[in-house]
């Protein structure tokens, strides 16, 4: 990771101001580094080289307030380029340096823990977050004397941090978890620690936390390790799929669909079978959806003879509209259908589209004869509708003493075309 100067410049200023012991000779010793580095880069504002300006042009305004006095005085330079750059780095420092005034008073509160200003208190924790700020952070919240609201706050910040690495500080993320009490800062570190890249001591961490930890943490372990791509995680996830949590069971089966193995399918078949919470059922039969796997096929058929959820057949039905072609299909949905109940059938109906397996019309036209409810009526018409193209059998709303014609009309289009 490069250093940049100004980020060094901020760490010596936070740090002074918050621990108040820098020493006379270091700070002068500093001072002359910096205006030799100035001069320097002034003087490289009138290179040649479009590169060498532009690298100088950016460091000077990284270095901020405590380059503006040789930049005012660049503006005067006896080269054009110099005195034209100076111009508009100036502004740029100007805005660092009421920056830095406000950084001043942003500690101040910090070490009396009141925040009066609150969007102060939100602009700099977001500078603070970039680059090798990351660590003042972290030294604060290793810090025993920072209020808990002031930790948490750090914490969400890091967390939805995506624009840094993390993995130099795993060390002191994984120092950090062990020690803290607070489940929202752990929680909170922990997403941090994922954002760090996978190490076998953070999986180590995750699953530490997945085997001992409340239901919340368990579920943040599971996604953690998902994160990770901890493929040596899935016997540990497969026992949460069985916790006592509902929350953990749903986390641990939506980890099976990033960590998919031969094993883990069986899990979710067996979980989709015998559950007995309907809403993980539908979930689990979800995943095995996306999975678009023909050998799961007579699975999904089983859960339609013998489950009565609406949301576990729902998702069913679904996951079924995705094999076209497969002729197992279409009769057994013709089975279950004669038995479904009037809420699930427009599913039904809407799976035989999806198939556009036309060898169901005749079963349909004989249900559409005995069809005495009038949105059931229309429901199934509709799908043959579908079936028959442009060809329309019916206005849209049909009159009772019209149906008869109408199944007529179906029944002589379905010998002229099947």
């Amino acid at each position: 990771m490069r250093y940049k100067l100004s980020i060094l410049v901020m760490i010596g200023l936070v740090f002074w101001l918050a621990v108040g012991n820098g020493a006379d000779g270091a700070t002068e010793t500093f001072s002359e580094t910096i205006n030799k580095r100035v001069a320097e880069l002034i003087r490289q504002l009138g290179s040649d080289d479009w590169q060498v300006r532009e690298k100088a042009t950016e460091e000077l305004i990284e270095i901020g307030p405590l380059a503006i006095g040789e930049m005012q005085r660049a503006r005067n330079n006896p080269d054009a380029e110099i005195r034209e750059r100076a111009q508009k780095i100036i502004p740029l420092i100007q805005w660092k340096e009421a920056f830095i005034r406000r950084l001043d008073r942003f500690i101040s509160q910090l070490r009396t823990g009141k925040f009066e200003d609150t969007v102060l208190f939100q602009d700099v924790m977001m500078f603070l977050s970039r680059d090798e700020s990351v660590f003042i952070l972290l030294d604060l919240l290793k810090d025993s004397s920072q209020s808990l609201a002031i930790k948490q706050q750090i914490v969400a910040v890091l967390s939805n941090n995506s624009a840094v690495s993390f993995k130099p500080v795993t060390n002191n993320l994984l120092e950090l978890i062990q020690k803290e009490k607070d489940e929202q800062i752990r929680v909170g570190l922990l997403r941090i620690l994922a954002k760090a890249g996978k190490d076998e001591r953070s999986v180590a961490m995750a699953l530490q936390l997945l085997k001992e930890g409340t239901p919340n943490m368990k579920s943040i372990a599971i996604n953690i390790l998902v994160d990770m791509g901890a493929s040596s995680a899935v016997p540990e996830i497969m026992k949460a799929i069985k916790d006592a949590d509902a929350n953990v069971k749903n986390t641990a089966i939506y980890a099976f669909s990033r960590l998919k193995t031969e094993e883990t399918t069986r899990e979710l078949v067996r979980f989709m079978k015998e559950e007995p919470t309907g809403w993980l059922r539908a979930q689990a039969v979800a995943i095995l959806a996306n999975y678009n796997d023909a050998k799961l096929i007579p699975e999904f058929l089983a859960v339609l003879k013998s489950d009565k959820d609406f949301d576990v057949l729902r998702n069913t039905l679904y996951a079924l509209q995705r094999f076209k072609g497969d002729k197992t299909i279409p009769p057994a949905l013709l089975d279950f259908m004669k038995t479904a109940s009037p809420q699930v059938q427009p599913n039904i109906l809407s799976t035989f589209q999806a198939l556009g397996d036309r060898s169901v019309v005749p079963e349909l036209i004989k249900m559409l004869e005995k069809e005495m409810d009038y949105n059931g009526f229309h429901a199934m018409l509709g799908t043959l509708q579908s079936f028959a193209g442009n060809h329309k059998f019916t206005p849209q709303i049909v009159p009772d003493s019209l149906k008869n014609d109408i199944i007529a009309k179906a029944k002589d289009w379905w010998e002229k075309n099947k």
